[in-house]
């Protein structure tokens, strides 16, 4: 008896930290992703359209992914004479945001 709940304590802490080590890194990892989303407001901001696009880039491999990220980096892509990065951008943008209208001006303008 005694055997059987010193094992079953001991899996339900071993299970605990590999959750809270998952629930850790995945905050570390969305810490990172906003750091890189505030570089590249910044460098975007300051006029360095390639810093900008690089740490856009950075955020969405390493997941961070939504319609605002691809808009502002197809912002910085068409700053950057990229004209057809910058609408495959904005199209990548109107999966997340369809009928968002910021989105659909600058693609237009961006054809």
């Amino acid at each position: 008896m005694r055997a059987r709940f010193a094992l079953t304590a001991f899996l339900v802490s071993y299970f605990g930290a590999i959750l809270l080590g998952a629930r850790i890194q995945s905050a570390t990892a969305e810490e990172q992703s906003n750091d890189l989303i505030h570089q590249a407001e910044a460098a975007y901001q300051s006029g360095n359209f390639a810093n900008a696009i690089s740490k856009y880039k950075q955020a969405v491999e390493s997941g961070f992914e939504n319609g605002h990220v691809f808009y502002n980096l197809g912002n910085a892509e068409y700053r950057a004479q990229n004209i057809g990065r910058a609408i495959a951008s904005y199209r990548r943008a109107l999966l997340y945001l369809p009928a968002d209208p910021d989105i659909l001006l600058n693609l237009n303008l961006a054809r």
